[in-house]
């Protein structure tokens, strides 16, 4: 009986607060005279008492759901941003293509040294102090211009470019710097693989050695789990001819298109770009 009584205080207590009383009766007495009708209306009080409580659950349970669900999306925005990054660096007419995996930073052409100030706010802006790959596609200045200055700031581990020389300022500029720093070079052809990062990178040109610079042009395929990408320097149709003889895997979802679009020199041919079936097309110009 004591229990009874104690949970019918409880009770009682509880319907008062959710009906909105603003005091409780101020005597045991008072109390004891209501007790009985209390008593009796135990199991309305109960009744809403109960879906109060299932109320509660289901709100403590769509606010859960809500807080995993933007656990969800917080883990998949850091998955994203904390991937493999790859921009198309404005520097006017010229190439230049950062790639960013992690903490290591692969960089193909680097435009012409007048446009080194606003290449080297670019890569101040997204943090990069060095430089693993330096890709120099062929030794055009609008392509290795501002190589020099790469090699000299952002401690270049290892160069890779084509044979193929130059008796430009700029590739002398370069050629300095790679000395005087010491860094490796390597003079990559079809079939060979750029260790960098977690994605994958073929070289799929050149196929062979040329008289003309643009012919040299290194071409790498990207293969990032299911998208792909297809960097082309300044490659002509002799050399993209070439490649496609071969039979070398040319198709990439996002092409750079060579010789920053032309059509000069077979450059850029619609046999080329049907084998490489691009969704989308960069134009550097």
């Amino acid at each position: 009986m004591e229990k009874r009584i104690s949970i019918s205080f409880a009770l009682l207590f509880m319907f008062l607060c959710i009906t909105g009383c603003e005091k409780i009766p101020a005597s045991v007495q008072e109390v004891g005279e209501n007790l009985p009708a209390a008593i009796e209306t135990m199991p309305a009080i109960e009744a809403t008492l109960n879906n109060t409580v299932d109320d509660i659950q289901e709100n403590v349970q769509e606010i859960a759901e809500e807080i995993e669900q933007d656990e969800v999306e917080e883990e998949t925005t850091e998955s994203l941003t904390e991937g493999i990054n790859i921009d198309f660096i404005d520097i006017g007419q010229g190439d230049c293509i950062l790639i960013r995996d992690g903490a290591d930073a692969m960089m193909i052409d680097t435009g012409y040294y007048s446009q080194f100030d606003i290449l080297s706010e670019e890569l101040e802006r997204r943090g990069v102090d060095q430089i693993n790959i330096l890709v120099l596609t062929h030794p055009d200045a609008d392509h290795i211009g501002s190589g020099a200055s790469i090699v000299s700031y952002y401690d270049v581990q290892t160069v890779y470019m084509p044979k193929a020389e130059s008796d430009s300022k700029s590739y002398g500029y370069l050629m300095d710097a790679i000395n005087t720093f010491d860094v490796p070079v390597v003079h990559p052809m079809a079939g060979d693989l750029i260790p960098f990062g977690s994605a994958t990178y073929e070289v799929v040109g050149p196929c062979a050695e040329y008289d003309d610079a643009n012919s040299n042009s290194i071409i790498i395929r990207m293969v990032n789990g299911e998208d792909s990408f297809l960097f082309t320097g300044d490659a002509t149709g002799e050399e993209t001819d070439a490649i496609l003889a071969s039979g070398i895997d040319v198709t990439a979802d996002v092409y750079k298109a060579a010789h920053h679009g032309s059509a000069n020199d077979g450059c850029n041919s619609e046999k080329f770009l049907a084998a490489v079936n691009p969704y989308a097309m960069v134009v550097s110009c």
